[in-house]
């Protein structure tokens, strides 16, 4: 109890003291209540400033290094950590804290149940460990996992969330401390406060991640993208709406550009109604459409999808939607082109079919009817089978079935049956057609009526061998009537060669003998000086006799070919008299060389044995002989 007491003395007569009178008033209640407002006014302060520090913050991290510090440093601990639980309930990881110099950091992961069956059990039910003395409370076991991170004295104050463990704010002093209600109290409100704390900042930062992942795919995606917001308008109850956001293919994709901001009416005008019966109904009701309309402003037609955005109080409806003019267009001239084909196709005399990629036959026009018999849609699919003759339909299945593989155009021969039970032969073509990318879309086939082709080919079959027979054997004659011809007419230019041949080898044998004599004379007389001209005389004259010899080979075709760069006039000039000779006097020759020509790589014995006959047979289609 607390007690104030007033002493005063009590005076005698003379004025000295006599004795004390002592006045004792209990005043318990009265310092317990200042002391509780003083408690509650450094509480109240420390909390305030631990809101400060905390309150700006977007970083979890940096909350829990304000609060562990302040709180550690107003409760005089030495240690201040916070915790969140793992799913098992066991397993903790102490994420950050705040150490006093002299005392380590306790940040990890640690086990529950290492701390003892007291910690196990408290917190588990929700209630906070207190332990004044980990030597004195705790079993030496669980004393032990205290010291080692050197606790003496603990609050670990549980979190618990939708009826879970969920994290742990632990107040620890290196020394014996008795704790108080209201440091149990102040360490709960910092265990609330930091989880709100850590909570914000976790649902801010998803809210920012959240956000800058819209963006990004608000950006990105290919397609138009818009938020509309309706309103009240001159035309009534949510009659119009205005372009809240848009991305940028919005422009690309509708052909309208900055939008946002402005409304419906504006930017269309009398469509608008048409719009507003769309996306109305989503806002009014919640529930999405598909549909395809065209944005008559910029003569687009568009493929469009909308749902309202929550909660319905905001009025507004997203839109996604992407360009389909093209589609459209490629569509209205696939349907004009198939009837166009479907047209033809009844026209035609032939047979006509269709077939889808996967090589089902589809459609055949009046004429397949017609021949076979068959109702309309009888022979789609693989009923088509059942008027194919059996003895033809294995081969056909196989090529039909290999061109469906590889695209390539089918071809084929097998027999038909008619209406009357007849089977006629029958030539099947069917050719893919292709998209864009090279990919089969279609099959178009016709069956054509070759029945009396074959009967006729048949027919004619032996006639054709005959006369193959015959005209083998008579060309197998004329070709060695020809070889003899042409023996004949060789044979005839060697006899008339042969005299000029003789006459040149005679005057080529005379100049070499006429050298050798007047060098034996020389060589005789004993005169030595001036024999090189006579033996340069005798050398040139062996060398024509050589090259005489080597035309006669080569016309005989016994040389082998030597090409090799050649003038052509020194080669004709050479053997110019050669030809006089040959072709006789009677034929007038003249020869001409062609200025600036330029080497050619030929073989020269073989380009004067053909310049040779050429000449040969020009006198001999000259008249009166030729």
């Amino acid at each position: 109890a607390w007690m104030n007491l007033d002493y005063s003395p009590v005076l005698g007569d003379d004025g000295t003291p006599q004795g004390v009178i002592a006045i004792v008033v209990e005043t318990t209640a009265r310092v317990l209540a200042e002391r509780s407002m003083a408690e509650g006014e450094a509480r109240l302060r420390f909390l305030d400033g631990l809101n400060r520090a905390t309150l700006a913050s977007r970083d979890a991290d940096d909350i829990l290094a304000a609060t562990t510090e302040l709180t550690a440093k107003h409760m005089g601990a030495s240690v201040c950590a916070y915790a969140d639980m793992d799913p098992d309930q066991d397993g903790f990881t102490i994420r950050g804290d705040w150490a006093a110099p002299g005392s380590t950091s306790i940040v990890g992961r640690y086990s529950l149940a290492d701390f003892g069956a007291l910690a196990v059990t408290e917190l588990g039910a929700g209630r906070p460990l207190i332990v004044n003395d980990v030597l004195a409370d705790l079993p030496a076991a669980e004393a032990a996992t205290f010291q080692a991170i050197g606790v003496r004295a603990t609050i670990c104050m549980p979190l618990i969330k939708d009826g879970r463990l969920t994290a742990l704010m632990a107040v620890h002093r290196n020394d014996v401390h008795v704790w108080n209600d209201a440091e149990l109290a102040l360490i709960r409100e910092v265990t609330e406060r930091s989880w709100s704390n850590i909570e914000r900042v976790r649902a801010d930062s998803a809210l920012n991640d959240s956000e800058s992942r819209y963006r990004a795919l608000f950006e990105a995606i290919d397609e138009g993208f818009c938020i509309i917001e309706f309103f009240d308008g001159p035309h009534g109850p949510l009659s119009d709406y205005v372009h809240v956001e848009a991305n940028a293919a919005y422009t690309e994709e509708a052909g309208i550009a900055n939008v946002v901001g402005k409304t419906l009416r504006n930017i269309v005008g009398a469509e608008a109604d048409a719009w507003i019966a769309r996306y109305r109904p989503v806002l009014m009701t919640g529930q999405s459409i598909r549909f395809e309309q065209e944005l008559e402003a910029t003569g687009r037609w568009l493929e469009l999808a909308a749902f309202r955005i929550e909660p319905a109080s905001r009025k507004q409806v997203a839109v996604i939607f992407k360009d389909l003019t093209e589609r459209r267009v490629a569509e209205n001239a696939l349907r004009e082109s198939e009837a166009q084909f479907r047209t033809l196709a009844r026209a035609l005399p032939n047979q006509v079919w269709t077939a889808g990629a996967d090589g089902l036959l589809d459609w055949f026009n009046e004429e397949t009817y017609v021949y076979s018999g068959a109702e309309a849609g009888a022979l789609d699919g693989e009923a088509w089978t059942s008027i194919v003759h059996p003895d033809d339909l294995p081969i056909a299945a196989v090529r039909w079935a290999r061109s469906i593989e590889t695209a390539e155009t089918y071809q084929t021969e097998f027999r038909l049956r008619r209406a009357d039970g007849v089977w006629r032969w029958h030539l099947t073509r069917a050719v893919p057609l292709q998209d864009e990318f090279g990919q089969v879309v279609r099959w178009v086939g016709t069956n054509t009526d070759i029945d009396d082709q074959r009967a006729i080919a048949e027919a004619l079959g032996d006639v054709n061998a005959v006369l193959e027979q015959r005209v083998s054997e008579r060309t197998e004659e004329l070709v060695r009537t020809q070889d003899a011809l042409r023996q004949a007419q060789k044979m005839e230019a060697v006899g008339q060669l042969t005299g000029g041949i003789a006459h040149d080898f005679n005057n080529l044998l005379a100049g070499i003998s006429g050298s050798l004599e007047l060098i034996e004379k020389r060589l005789g007389e004993g005169r030595t000086a001036g024999l090189e001209r006579y033996i340069d005389g005798a050398q040139g004259a062996a060398r024509r006799a050589a090259a005489l010899t080597q035309r006669l080979l080569a016309f005989s075709r016994r040389q082998t070919l030597d090409p090799r760069p050649t003038d052509v006039n020194r080669l004709i000039a050479g053997m110019e008299d050669l030809i006089r000779r040959s072709v006789g006097p009677v034929v007038e020759m003249e020869v001409v060389g062609a200025g600036g020509l330029w080497a050619t790589r030929v073989d020269p014995s073989q380009l004067e044995n053909a310049l040779l006959n050429l000449c040969i047979n020009a006198r001999d289609a000259m008249a009166p002989e030729g």
